[in-house]
């Protein structure tokens, strides 16, 4: 559910698939890297005790994790673009 959005932004500007827009390229990919993990963490705030203020700071750090592995992957020829 939380790709949703970003899929349906991405139809409107006409963006394939699978691609990135190139018009605004970071912000895709951010929103990429956010779109799921963000209303997982949401969920946990309503069915536990976890605070809104961690779950940002968790899907922050979550992100960061992601782009640091995605280019391990390139250095390691596994992944064809860093992000």
């Amino acid at each position: 559910a939380g790709e949703l959005p970003n899929s349906f932004i991405k139809r409107r500007l006409g963006v394939a698939p699978g691609q990135t827009s190139q018009k605004h390229k970071y912000f895709f990919i951010l929103l990429d890297h956010l779109d799921s993990n963000v209303p997982c963490y949401l969920f946990l705030c309503l069915c536990s005790n976890l605070s809104v203020f961690h779950a940002v700071i968790y899907s922050l750090v979550t992100v960061l994790i992601h782009f640091f592995v995605n280019y391990l992957l390139y250095l390691a020829k596994i992944r064809v673009n860093p992000l």
